[in-house]
């Protein structure tokens, strides 16, 4: 016989009025008693729209169950999903931390060392990179450089454009 462990889902008011967070990471509208319908960011985080704003899921959950004063706030600035999967926003899966240390995760390291192309004005693949630094070690660009093409597109000055890959769509280049 297998152990199970059963996690309850508890309802507690959140800090932005009208709003319940629950310990499983939903959100209820108290006026309806609805659960909000969460979207997803860019990066893959949960949003819910709160108050007219969209907020992180994860931040919510935090501030609803583990809220900290100002001087934690400052140093404790992150929320780290302990699994790494960003759309698990269960209390029990996440820990405020500091930015260093959210960085130094090793889930983490995984995530922001994403393999890169670069590609001429035709689109063809003009080089590979297993990382944005070895990207910009390979061109003499600045990582910053490089981040920015990624995150806002656009062309640099000799005209390749990147683009962030898979490790299958890695494998598929360099065949």
């Amino acid at each position: 016989m297998q152990n199970k462990l059963i996690e309850a889902e508890i309802f507690r008011t959140s800090p932005y009025e009208g709003y319940s967070v629950s310990t499983l990471g939903n959100v209820r509208n108290d006026k309806t008693g609805r659960i909000l319908k969460p979207g997803k960011t860019k990066l893959g985080y949960t949003i819910v729209t709160v108050g007219g704003q969209s907020r992180l899921v994860h931040k919510l959950v935090m501030d609803t169950f583990m809220p900290i004063s100002k001087a934690e706030a400052s140093s404790l600035t992150d929320v780290d999903h302990i699994n790494a999967n960003r759309s698990d926003n269960r209390l029990s899966n996440l820990r405020r931390c500091t930015h260093a240390d959210n960085l130094r995760s090793a889930h983490r390291l995984a995530l922001i060392r994403h393999a890169c192309i670069a590609l001429d004005k035709d689109g063809s693949v003009i080089l590979q990179a297993s990382s944005i630094r070895e990207m910009s070690e390979m061109l003499g660009l600045s990582t910053g450089c490089i981040q920015g093409h990624l995150v806002h597109g656009g062309r640099t000055k000799n005209g390749i454009t990147f683009k962030r890959i898979s490790k299958a769509e890695t494998r598929k280049v360099a065949a």
